[in-house]
């Protein structure tokens, strides 16, 4: 009788389970089914909308390349819907319009630059110019110039031979004669003398003329009578 009681107990069970499955899958097909329907609904209220709305043309404006930038080409949208009516392409980059920048020499004070590179329609630096170090002067010795008696000398000094820069100024050495006194001579009874004079030690110029004093002349004195005697 237990038996009998279990196996009926079982058959009931999956009779139970066999209701539930079917209606799962009835559940789920209906879903399916209500899914599907709405779609076709919207592809045909889509396809009505349209067919039925009139596009109103809104310019996309054109992006120009730059260097380094694509592009676009002008396209069209509808400025209702939003929907593209003519795509934008794609414009490649203009690439860089090499300009080269020219050597720049160097002095003796300045510095000066490598050659280098740059676009010419952005600006950018393609190829850096560097800095290259003053030359620095080359010393040249402008030798001592003795003054004369007349003419004036200078000190030693320096130049650039390149660039013609004064390094040492050269002094003006003043000019002058070395003076030396002419004795005065005096005149005597019968001969000529002369006053007191200067010349120069160096080149013998005359700088104080001596003027000729005359001769004295005799001076008589009387010389007193002397007799005779016998003897």
């Amino acid at each position: 009788m237990r038996k009998i009681l279990a196996l009926l107990l079982i058959i009931l069970l999956s009779f139970a389970l066999v209701l539930v499955s079917c209606d799962k899958e009835e559940t789920s097909s209906s879903e399916s089914f209500s899914q599907s329907e709405s779609q076709s609904q919207e592809e045909s209220e889509k396809e009505f909308e349209s067919e039925t709305h009139t596009h109103f043309e809104e310019t996309i404006p054109a992006v120009a390349p730059t260097c380094t930038k694509t592009g676009l080409t002008e396209g069209k949208k509808c400025s209702t819907c939003g929907e593209i009516l003519v795509a934008q392409k794609i414009i490649n980059a203009n690439g860089h319009t090499e300009q080269t920048l020219s050597r720049v020499e160097p002095t003796c004070t300045k510095t000066g630059l490598t050659e280098g590179k740059m676009c010419s329609a952005c600006g950018d630096v393609l190829v850096a110019q560097e800095t290259i170090d003053a030359k620095g002067h080359t010393e040249q010795v402008l030798a001592r110039v003795e003054p004369t008696c007349t003419n004036t000398g200078l000190t030693e000094g320096k130049i650039c031979s390149v660039c013609g820069e004064d390094l040492v100024a050269q002094q003006i050495i003043d000019a002058g004669h070395t003076e030396v006194t002419l004795t005065r001579v005096e005149p005597t009874c019968t001969n000529t003398g002369l006053t007191e004079g200067k010349k120069c030690s160096a080149c013998g110029e005359i700088l104080v003329a001596q003027k000729i004093i005359n001769a004295n002349g005799h001076t008589e004195a009387i010389l007193g009578r002397v007799e005779p005697t016998c003897t």
